[in-house]
C-alpha cells in the first residue's frame, strides 16, 4: 500500500537523564520533513485522582518503508506543533513490491479544572 501523506514530521529518539537522575526525553532529531500520513483511530478519557481529564488519542500513522522510525522515538507533527509517541511499529512485505510501514501513535492531553 501507498499512502497519501498529510503532514511533514521531524523524528526525535533518545533518552538523557533530567538534575533528580530520572530519565527524559532528549531531542536527537534522526530525521526532518519526512513525508507521513497520521490519521486518529481512537480516544480514550479518564479521570485522574484531582479530577482533570485525560485524554489519549491513538493515531496511525503510515511512512516510506526506508524511514528510519522505531518504538519510543517522537514524532514532531511540522504543520501543527503536535508530539506524538511511536508505540509499535510494523513492516509487512508481499512478494511483489514494499508496503509502507504502519505506525501506531498516541497523544495524550491533559484537561484543566
Amino acid at each position: 500500500m501507498r499512502s497519501i501523506a498529510t503532514t511533514r514530521v521531524t523524528i526525535l529518539r533518545g533518552e538523557t537523564t533530567n538534575a533528580f537522575g530520572d530519565p527524559a526525553a532528549a531531542d536527537t532529531r534522526v530525521a526532518d520533513r519526512v513525508p507521513f500520513s497520521i490519521l486518529q483511530s481512537s480516544a480514550r478519557t479518564t479521570r485522574r485522582a484531582d479530577d482533570r481529564p485525560n485524554t489519549v488519542l491513538a493515531y496511525i500513522g503510515r511512512c516510506s518503508p526506508r524511514v528510519d522510525v522505531r518504538q519510543e522515538d517522537r514524532l514532531i507533527d511540522e504543520r501543527t506543533g503536535d508530539i506524538f509517541l511511536v508505540t509499535e511499529v510494523s513492516r509487512t512485505g508481499s512478494t511483489v513490491t514494499t508496503n509502507d510501514s504502519r505506525v501506531t501513535l498516541e497523544k495524550v492531553t491533559v484537561g484543566t479544572l
